[in-house]
């Protein structure tokens, strides 16, 4: 029996590594963290303290987030088909908006800009969303105290009001970059908008800044500003449509007026039955009746296109809107100092078992040098 274990030894390779090896090594690892366990204390405390002080002095985000699905219902819309066929129907603007490029319209900077110039009451107050923000961001608080330089080559923001009812055209050249600026950097940092699942037409939009009142306002402008433009935008030939009709309609129903008119002043001009007065008479009946009969097929059409422009116009159902209070990024003082505590902690270890092992390689470097000298003096 010995035998055979003298040969599995004989043929085992030198540097293989048996269980009780690696037991060992670990024990030596655990006695080496163990002597410098002071340095992990040290390590955990400094990281509760940096977990309290980051509790205490982070900045807080708030997010606003909508969830919402679009519904439209132009493909069943009764009078679709006749209105195509005669080039009134509204089937190109059916998918000008849908899908991704509502996503887009959400983001782009001219629904921003409109957001921030849209009017909002603050206590009492009325005054733009974009005024609002620099309340909000005490900008307005510091210009109290603001003097402007005669020979400043900048405009400063104290100077720039966006006040309610200034038409977008009579923008300054400061007005326009100072709101071309503003609605970037929230474009940028602050407006998220996916789907929640690529097969579903869920789409979720999120806003987030430092103000929880702010937050919840311009996700709500936003929001609105992208509706009534969808909106527009989907239903704009259909609403041309049945102005025209309605003009047109306005215009046969005077002439129908006025045939009618006629036709009862030959009646009370036909005392004798003179034939020629009986010739015109039928005119103007013949008149009027072509008159109504125009009259009754357009207000049909018209009739038409307004279930049609009903059934086709696209609504942004909202299924879920944020409510006080909002989501925010704000940590727990406690959870903070556990969570660092523990995290600086086991970067301590991991630290002192590096080390060890380089002590280790050191040692055997040493070792391996010095066994190489003696063999060179003997």
């Amino acid at each position: 029996m010995a035998d055979i274990y003298d040969f599995f030894e004989k043929d085992m390779p030198k540097n293989t590594i048996s269980m009780a090896d690696i037991i060992n090594k670990t024990k030596e690892i655990i006695s080496y963290i163990w002597s410098k366990k002071l340095i992990v204390i040290i390590a955990g405390v400094l990281g509760t303290v940096f977990g309290f002080v980051s509790a205490l002095t982070q900045k807080v985000d708030y997010t606003a987030t909508y969830k919402f699905t679009i519904e439209s219902n132009s493909n069943a819309s009764a009078g679709g088909g006749l209105l195509s066929l005669i080039g009134l129907g509204s089937s190109d603007g059916a998918s000008a908006f849908s899908g991704n490029n509502l996503m887009e319209l959400i983001q782009s900077r001219t629904m921003v800009e409109n957001a921030l110039l849209a009017p909002v009451c603050i206590n009492g107050d009325s005054m733009t969303v974009i005024e609002y923000k620099f309340v909000c961001d005490s900008i307005r608080e510091r210009c109290k105290t603001y003097k402007p330089k005669e020979d400043a080559e900048t405009v400063s923001v104290c100077e720039i009001e966006y006040p309610l009812g200034q038409k977008r055209n009579t923008f300054s050249r400061a007005q326009d970059s100072l709101l071309m600026l503003t609605s970037s950097q929230l474009l940028q940092k602050s407006i998220s908008v996916e789907k929640t699942d690529k097969k579903l037409n869920f789409v979720n939009f999120s806003f987030t800044s430092k103000d929880e009142s702010f937050s919840k306002i311009f996700a709500a402008a936003l929001l609105k500003e992208v509706n009534d433009f969808y909106i527009a935008t989907r239903t704009e030939r259909t609403n041309t449509n049945i102005k025209s009709f309605s003009v047109r309609a306005d215009s046969i129903r005077k002439e129908m007026d006025k045939a009618l008119y006629r036709v009862a002043s030959v009646r009370d001009a036909n005392l004798n039955g003179v034939a020629k007065v009986q010739v015109e008479r039928l005119k103007y009946e013949t008149e009027a009746r072509i008159n109504s009969e125009a009259y009754t097929e357009i207000m049909k059409n018209i009739e038409v296109m307004k279930l049609d422009l009903a059934r086709e116009t696209p609504l942004i159902k909202v299924i879920d809107e944020p409510i006080y209070p909002l989501m925010n990024n704000k940590k727990g003082k406690l959870a903070s100092m556990i969570k660092f505590g523990i995290a600086l902690g086991f970067l301590s270890v991991i630290g002192l078992i590096v080390m060890y092992y380089i002590k280790s390689i050191q040692a055997e470097m040493k070792e391996k040098e010095s066994n190489a000298l003696n063999k060179v003096g003997e």
